[in-house]
């Protein structure tokens, strides 16, 4: 086995055939390794060749680094990673490099392999590792636009800058959303950049009754690739749950979505009491196979 670090286009390029395989599985890692075409700083990217540099490509690990910090704070991976794929890695970088790396609280990737090398993690810096909650997520995907709803209303696509009211609003779903997921903790600066670049981009959509009042909304976290989107934020709001509105804005913004790109990904809680994985096969949604989170303390 051999660990390489490498910069994000030849990531891309010689990773697609392993990450596309499994683009539901895979999306996070698909996802990052985008967004490091337009900030390296992002992550460090490894490949894992079977045998050599020129082997083929069986896996991949990335290190997530967050604002302005030195170390990284988690770790994505993807295809065959082992405990062994970490000391593959860590023999390949000096002990500057390596101290970078140090620091990873939480490591995420398909769950088998995530929860090797999680352990090989912990045991090459001194640590130990354990499930992270929720430990383990559904992977799913669709490829095919879904049926409208009957529910009635209308998808509003939000572009460009957002109206005041209609954004202030977003944030308090914004912040209801992370409270029903029990997810950190986003200060007001980071939730009102996250929603304007998502208008920015085209990837927030917006459900309005009849009479324009909005009662749910959807968006694209990331960019999977060229060819993909993933659904990362669904919030109904609270007063009007029930009705049909998470279900509509699904169908109508993943509909909408499959007319630019080949398949929109998520990654749903199995024991979310809400019962999300059974909404998404509903749309149409399949599964590409469980997810693993990990904790290194």
């Amino acid at each position: 086995m051999h660990c390489k670090l490498v910069g994000p286009a030849t990531f891309m390029a010689k990773g697609a055939a392993m990450l596309e395989a499994r683009p539901g599985l895979n999306q996070q890692m698909i996802g990052l390794a985008t967004e490091c075409l337009d900030n390296e700083s992002r992550a460090l990217l490894f490949l894992v060749h079977r045998d050599n540099a020129d082997g083929d490509v069986v896996g991949a690990v990335a290190f997530v680094f967050r604002g302005d910090i030195d170390c990284a704070t988690s770790a994505v991976v993807a295809g065959q990673v082992s405990a062994a794929t970490m000391q593959a890695l860590a023999a390949s970088l000096d002990c500057s490099s390596l101290g970078r790396l140090s620091r990873v609280s939480t490591i995420a990737g398909p769950q088998a392999e995530a929860q090797c090398f999680a352990e090989g993690y912990a045991e090459h810096f001194g640590g130990a590792a354990s499930p992270h909650a929720p430990a383990v997520l559904e992977t799913m995907v669709l490829t095919v636009a879904p049926a409208l709803g009957s529910v009635a209303g209308s998808l509003v696509q939000a572009k460009g800058s957002l109206d005041i009211k209609l954004l202030q609003t977003l944030m308090v779903w914004f912040s209801h959303f992370v409270e029903d997921a029990n997810s950190r903790n986003f200060s007001e600066e980071e939730k009102r950049a996250f929603l304007e670049e998502k208008a920015r981009a085209g990837d927030l959509y917006i459900w309005k009754t009849e009479d324009g009042r909005p009662t749910a909304v959807a968006a694209a976290t990331s960019r999977i690739g060229e060819s993909g989107r993933q659904l990362g934020f669904v919030f109904t709001e609270r007063g009007h749950r029930g009705k049909g509105y998470g279900e509509a804005i699904v169908r109508a913004s993943c509909a909408d979505w499959l007319q630019q790109c080949s398949f929109v990904a998520l990654v749903a809680d199995v024991a979310s009491s809400s019962n999300t994985v059974r909404l998404y096969e509903k749309v149409g949604f399949k599964s590409d196979g469980q997810q693993g989170r990990f904790r290194v303390d």
